[in-house]
């Protein structure tokens, strides 16, 4: 190893011998292993680097391969094809966005999700509030669930109530709930992971009792529950 010195105007290069000690790795047994550990390191970091962009192209794959049986007139405008509105109603829920900035993050990468027109937020706004976006809704979440292996589940079943107030389900008195217009959603949830199985609605006075056999009944068939929660 050479370092260059300057004294005065002039530079000159001095040969300096590095104690071969200084290239020992504490804590490993060979270099293979510490090359071993960088490169298990760098994967995690690509994984973290490329998670929005991985999760964008899952987003593209599932709403290419899932149909939505959409039906077009032979007159009259175009409707907003409905797999644009899936991935809209995707990347809104990923990003936590309003429909506005949703609107933006699909200008940009339209190419990417080769979406021909994108809606405007107040296009999104109205086809979200839509009952036939439940229908969808459901039938997507029952195609993400068949894509998940065979497995053994442990299962919790619980509900809990929506509605536009500011004060939450679990802020509420039990006994106040019941006279009030909240939606109540039963859900079946896998433990492990918290995946939502199965769920149904109803009015918030309705019992817990009286949907759990309908949740158990809606259950995949590619899960064995062996625990009931």
């Amino acid at each position: 190893m050479y370092q260059v010195v300057k004294r005065g105007d002039w530079m000159y290069a001095t040969e300096v011998r590095m104690p071969c000690e200084i290239f020992n790795f504490s804590g490993q047994s060979s270099i293979e292993t510490y090359a071993i550990e960088l490169e298990e390191m760098r994967s995690y970091d690509d994984i973290s680097v490329d998670r929005t962009r991985l999760c964008f192209e899952a987003i593209r794959k599932l709403s290419n391969d899932f149909s939505c049986w959409q039906h077009r007139a032979r007159t009259g405008r175009p409707p907003v094809e409905e797999r644009t509105l899936l991935i809209a109603f995707l990347v809104r829920q990923h990003f936590n966005a309003t429909f506005r900035n949703t609107e933006g993050m699909l200008r940009q990468l339209s190419v990417y999700l080769d979406i021909d027109t994108v809606p405007d937020h107040t296009s999104l706004s109205r086809k979200n509030k839509e009952k036939r976006w439940l229908i969808i809704w459901r039938r997507f979440h029952a195609y993400i669930l068949s894509l998940l292996p065979k497995r053994k589940v442990i299962i919790a079943t619980d509900s809990t109530g929506y509605s536009g107030r500011n004060d939450s389900w679990r802020e509420t008195d039990y006994g106040i709930r019941a006279i009030q217009d909240w939606v109540k959603v039963h859900a079946a949830i896998e433990v492990d992971s918290f995946l939502v199985l199965s769920y149904t609605m109803s009015k918030s006075k309705v019992h817990d009792s009286r949907k759990f056999g309908r949740v158990w009944n809606s259950l995949p068939e590619n899960v064995v529950p062996i625990r009931s929660l």
